[in-house]
C-alpha cells in the first residue's frame, strides 16, 4: 500500500504536525507514505529525518482574502495546471490513495480524480471563522467539489463536522481526533527559558494573529493587576502587525515587565510546562491542539466558549470557559485558579488524566490505519471485479 499525502504548506503549524504524526503511524503499520509539498521548509526537514520521501511541486491555494474576478480566474487555472503535474507524478509513484491535508488547495483532489485514485480530504479548519479564508469560487461550488472528488471527508472536531454536515454527502463525513503525541524530547528539550520571578505564570501559545485573540490575555492581566492579583504572562509565537499592537498595548497598560514575548519557538512545550495556567483565546478554534498539549502537561486551561474548545474543556473540572472578547470574564476565571493552588493542581491532574486517555497514539493509529486500509482495499476490490 502506498499513500500520497498532499500538504498545503511546508511550515510547522498544527496541521503540519498532524501530517507528521499521520505519516509516522501509517509507516509503523507497514503503509508506505510519500508527501508532496509546495516548497522546501521545516516540514520537509522533519519528514526526511523520520525517513519519509518528500517531493516538492508548486501548487497554489483556492482560499484567501476576497479577490477580484481576474485573480480568482488566475488561481483556478493555476490549480488545474498543478493538478495535471500532480497526476503525472501520482502515476509515476504508483499511489493507491491520495490524502489532501487542509482545505487550502484542491490540487491533490483534482489529480486523484484524473488518475481515478480514491481521495480523502482531511479538513482541519473552519476556513472563514478561524482564519478569515474565503473560497475563491464560493463555498457552495467548492464544497460540492470537495464532496465529488472524495470518498471520505475527515474532520477534527464535532464543531467542524457541524459546519460541513449539510455540505457533504451523508456517510462521507468522519470525525477523527488527533493523537497529540508528546514524547520526552518534546517536554524536556532545551528552549529559550524565561527565569521565574516567583509570580504565577500564565501562558498562551500559537501564531500571534487577531483570530487567536491574544489581546484578551493582555487585558485580562491588566484586570488581574487591578484586582491585586500579581502574575506574569508569556506569549509564545511569531507574528506581524498584530504582534506590534500587543507590544504597544502592554506598554500603554504598564505591563511591560510582566508580559514576555518569546517570538517563534520551535518547541514551546518545555516553557509551557513551566507555566501554572494555560489560556486559549482563539475566536473560533477548529480543534485546539495547544489545549490538549497543555492538559497533557498537567495544566488547567481557560479557553473561549466557542468552536472545538468546548469539546475539550469541561467547565470547573479540567478548566474554565469564558466568552471570547470578554477580558474581564477571562480575568475572573484566571483569578479563581491563581488564588487556589489546590484547585489548580486538582484541575491540572484531571486535565492530564482525561487528555491522556482520550488522545492516544494507539487510538489514532487504529482509526487512521483502518480508514486507509479499507479505502485501498475497496479500490482493489473494484479493480478486481472490473477485471
Amino acid at each position: 500500500m502506498k499513500v500520497c499525502v498532499v500538504s498545503h504548506s511546508a511550515g510547522d503549524g498544527g496541521a503540519e504536525r498532524v501530517l507528521i504524526e499521520t505519516v509516522e503511524v501509517l509507516r509503523d503499520a507497514g503503509i508506505e507514505c510519500l508527501v508532496v509539498l509546495p516548497g522546501e521548509g521545516s516540514l520537509a526537514q522533519a519528514l526526511r529525518v523520520q525517513g519519509t520521501t518528500c517531493k516538492v511541486l508548486k501548487y497554489g491555494w483556492w482560499v484567501g482574502d476576497r479577490r477580484s474576478a481576474w485573480e480568482r480566474l488566475r488561481s483556478g487555472v493555476a490549480c488545474l495546471l498543478s493538478a495535471i503535474r500532480l497526476s503525472a507524478f501520482f502515476a509515476r509513484s504508483r499511489c493507491d490513495l491520495v490524502i489532501t491535508n487542509t482545505l487550502a488547495t484542491p490540487a491533490g483532489a483534482l489529480a486523484g480524480t484524473i488518475m481515478r485514485l480514491p481521495h480523502i480530504w482531511w479538513i482541519h479548519e473552519f476556513g472563514r471563522e478561524d482564519h478569515g479564508l474565503e473560497f475563491n469560487f464560493g463555498e457552495k461550488f467548492s464544497t460540492w467539489l470537495i464532496d465529488r472528488t472524495s470518498v471520505l471527508v475527515l474532520v477534527n472536531s464535532v464543531a467542524v463536522a457541524s459546519k460541513f454536515q449539510s455540505l457533504i454527502s451523508a456517510g462521507k463525513l468522519r470525525l477523527l481526533y488527533y493523537s497529540v503525541h508528546l514524547n520526552s524530547v518534546d517536554t524536556s528539550g532545551a528552549t529559550a527559558a524565561i527565569p521565574r520571578t516567583g509570580k504565577p505564570r500564565i501562558c498562551i501559545a500559537g501564531r500571534i494573529t487577531e483570530g487567536k485573540g491574544q489581546k484578551d490575555a493582555v487585558w485580562a492581566l491588566k484586570h488581574l493587576k487591578d484586582r491585586g492579583v500579581d502574575a506574569e504572562l508569556v506569549l509564545m509565537g511569531g507574528g506581524g502587525s498584530y504582534l506590534d499592537e500587543l507590544r504597544i498595548l502592554a506598554r500603554e497598560l504598564g505591563l511591560e515587565s510582566d508580559v514576555e514575548f518569546t517570538g517563534h519557538i520551535p518547541n514551546p512545550l518545555p516553557l509551557m510546562a513551566s507555566c501554572d495556567v494555560a489560556i486559549v483565546c482563539s475566536r473560533c478554534e477548529a480543534f485546539g491542539r495547544v489545549t490538549v498539549e497543555a492538559m497533557k502537561l498537567g495544566k488547567p486551561v481557560v479557553g473561549t466558549r466557542s468552536g472545538g474548545t468546548v469539546e475539550l474543556i469541561r467547565e470547573g473540572w479540567n478548566g474554565f470557559l469564558y466568552e471570547a472578547g470578554d477580558a474581564e470574564d477571562l480575568a475572573s476565571k484566571l483569578e479563581i485558579l491563581l488564588k487556589d493552588g489546590e484547585l489548580r493542581t486538582r484541575m491540572g491532574e484531571a486535565a492530564r488524566a482525561w487528555a491522556t486517555e482520550w488522545f492516544t497514539r494507539t487510538k489514532f493509529q487504529n482509526h487512521i490505519v483502518s480508514i486507509v486500509s479499507r479505502t485501498i482495499d475497496a479500490r482493489h476490490g473494484e479493480e478486481h471485479s472490473a477485471g
